[in-house]
């Protein structure tokens, strides 16, 4: 971690990349879609300042190709960092470089695709086009939309069947048990 003053008294520090990932994960950042430069990001909570533990992380912006946290305290702490947790999840790009974090991530992104692909006794791997839709379905189910979640695994634009609601209600609780996990 590194830190500067910037204009206005406002501190800017620079995260590694596990305290990056550790502060976005708290915060309950869509973790994996990562956000389009120049927009605000939605979190799902806000957390204590890392820095001085006086005030909470509650504004996210993405600014150019850095990911910006500012808390709310006395020092205006600023957290500048790479946007956490992007990733490739095909087996043939993991290497020896791939965190704990980045491992639980490929791992639970393998899950949702095997839950949305219709997980059943003997079979292991999802078809390709749900292993496609594995990151979008993840991050609907990160915010916890049941009905959006089904939609989108169902494909139909008359709503969901109940089977895709089943599917969907395990991807939402395996989502969660996995990110409490951590």
């Amino acid at each position: 971690m590194s830190a500067f003053v910037g204009a206005g008294q406002q501190v800017y520090i620079r995260l590694q990349r596990k305290a990056a990932e550790e502060l976005a994960l708290a915060a309950g950042l869509p973790a994996f879609a990562p956000p389009l430069p120049s927009t605000t990001v939605k979190v799902r909570m806000e957390v204590r300042c890392p820095a001085c533990g006086r005030g909470r992380v509650s504004s996210w912006r993405m600014h150019r190709r850095a990911l910006i946290a500012e808390a709310e305290c006395p020092q205006r702490h600023a957290f500048v960092m790479e946007p956490p947790l992007r990733l490739s999840w095909k087996d043939e790009e993991e290497g020896p470089g791939v965190g704990a974090t980045s491992e639980l991530c490929v791992t639970l992104l393998r899950e949702v695709a095997l839950i949305a692909c219709g997980r059943r006794e003997g079979k292991t791997r999802s078809c390709s086009a749900c292993a496609q839709n594995a990151p979008a379905l993840l991050t609907i189910a990160a915010t916890g939309a049941r009905d959006a979640l089904a939609a989108a695994i169902c494909g139909g634009s008359r709503g969901a069947c109940q089977d895709c609601h089943a599917k969907a209600e395990t991807i939402i609780d395996t989502t969660v048990e996995t990110l409490r996990a951590t």
